[in-house]
C-alpha cells in the first residue's frame, strides 16, 4: 500500500486507500510529499530503513524490447519512474533545440528542485538518491547515461500530478511530457519550457549495461542523513512556520526551539498545514507526545490523516482527545 500526496492537493499514487477518506485529508497538505507502507511502526525510522534497502538492492529493467518512441513505467523507491526510448528524430531535436525556450537548460535549479522533493522525514532517502544523480541530470543535452534512453520521475515537480505524454502539436515543438494539472510541458530531456515552472523533471540514480538498466543507489553515501542544512531547510521562518517545518522533518531540537519562541502549536489553516498534522505526516510518536504535553490538540484533519497513513500509534494516542 502506497500513498503519495503533494502540494496543490493532487494525489499521484493511491493503492488500497479509501478515496472518500483521502478527500477529507487532502486539504491538509502544503508542500508535503510522503510515502508510507501499510501498518507503519516506529515511524519514520522503519520507513527510512525499508527505503534504504530498496535503494541498495536496486531494480533491473530489461531494455531489449523497448522500441523507439515507447514509454514504460516502473516503480523505484516507492515512486513511478518513466523510461522512454528516444527515436533518432528525438535525439536530433535535442541536439538542435533552442535553449532560450527552456526555463533551466543547464539545471542550475537542481538543488532547489531536490529540496522541494525533500518535503518530510519520510522522503530523505529519495532526496539523497536524487543528489547522487546530479551528474546525470546535468549532462547536456540529454540528461541521460545513454542518449537514447530518458529516465525521469513520473511526478510533475510543481503539482505532483502524474505526467502525461504531449499531443502531436506539442511534440512537434520538442515537448514530450505534460503536467495535466498545471499545463506545464517538458522537453525530450525532461527540462521545463519557459512558462512551465522553474524545475526540470527529477532524474533517479541508474546505470546502463548492455540491454539492462539498473535503478540503484550510486556509491556508499549515507541515505538517511538530511541532505540539506537546517538553515537551508527552514530559512527565515517565523516561530509557527518553523514548528510546522520541524514537525515534518522529525526535528525535536527545532520543535523545542520554536515552542520556546512562542509558536502557535494549534495553528491551523487550510492549505498551510498545522504543527499537529505535520507531525503525524513526518514525526515519531515521541514528538507527537511531546507536542500534546505542550498543549497541542488534534485538528479537524488529524484523525482522517492518521487513519489514511495507518498510524495506529497516533490513533491510539489521540483517541481520548477525539472522543
Amino acid at each position: 500500500m502506497t500513498l503519495l500526496i503533494y502540494e496543490n492537493r493532487h494525489l499521484i499514487i493511491m493503492h488500497g486507500f479509501n478515496f472518500k477518506m483521502i478527500r477529507k485529508i487532502i486539504s491538509f497538505a502544503s508542500t508535503v510529499l510522503f510515502l508510507l507502507p501499510a501498518q507503519a511502526q516506529q515511524f519514520p525510522e522503519n520507513v527510512i530503513i525499508q527505503d534504504i534497502a530498496i535503494a541498495k538492492q536496486g531494480k533491473k529493467v530489461p531494455l531489449e524490447r523497448l522500441a523507439p518512441g515507447e514509454l514504460i513505467t516502473v516503480e523505484f523507491s516507492r515512486l513511478p519512474i518513466y523510461i522512454y526510448k528516444r527515436t533518432p528524430a528525438d535525439i536530433l531535436t535535442l541536439k538542435t533545440s533552442q535553449r532560450d525556450s527552456l526555463a533551466d537548460p543547464d539545471s542550475e535549479n537542481f538543488r532547489a528542485s531536490v529540496k522541494r522533493q525533500f518535503s518530510s522525514s519520510a522522503t530523505v532517502v529519495w532526496a539523497n538518491l536524487l543528489l547522487q544523480a546530479e551528474t546525470i541530470a546535468a549532462r547536456k543535452p540529454s540528461r541521460s547515461v545513454d542518449e537514447s534512453i530518458l529516465v525521469v520521475s513520473a511526478a510533475a515537480p510543481t503539482s505532483g500530478c502524474m505526467l502525461a505524454l504531449t499531443n502531436t502539436q506539442e511534440k512537434r515543438k520538442g515537448a514530450l511530457f505534460k503536467d495535466p494539472c498545471t499545463g506545464h510541458i517538458f522537453d525530450l530531456a525532461g527540462r521545463a519550457f519557459k512558462g512551465s515552472g522553474t524545475f526540470n523533471l527529477a532524474v533517479p540514480p541508474y546505470s546502463v549495461a548492455g540491454s539492462t538498466l539498473t535503478l540503484k543507489a550510486l556509491g556508499n553515501g549515507a541515505l538517511d542523513k538530511p541532505p540539506f542544512s537546517k538553515q537551508e531547510m527552514y530559512q527565515t521562518q517565523n516561530a509557527t512556520k518553523l514548528l510546522i517545518s520541524a514537525a515534518l522533518y522529525n526535528d525535536m531540537e527545532s520543535i523545542k526551539a520554536a515552542i520556546k519562541q512562542g509558536a502557535d502549536i494549534n495553528y491551523f489553516r487550510i492549505g498551510e498545514g498545522s504543527p499537529m498534522d505535520a507531525a503525524i505526516a513526518g514525526s515519531s510518536i515521541q514528538v507527537i507526545k511531546f507536542m500534546l504535553q505542550n498543549g497541542a490538540k488534534p485538528t479537524p484533519n488529524s484523525e482522517a490523516l492518521a487513519r489514511a497513513l495507518e498510524r495506529q500509534d497516533v490513533l491510539k494516542l489521540l483517541t481520548p482527545q477525539l472522543n
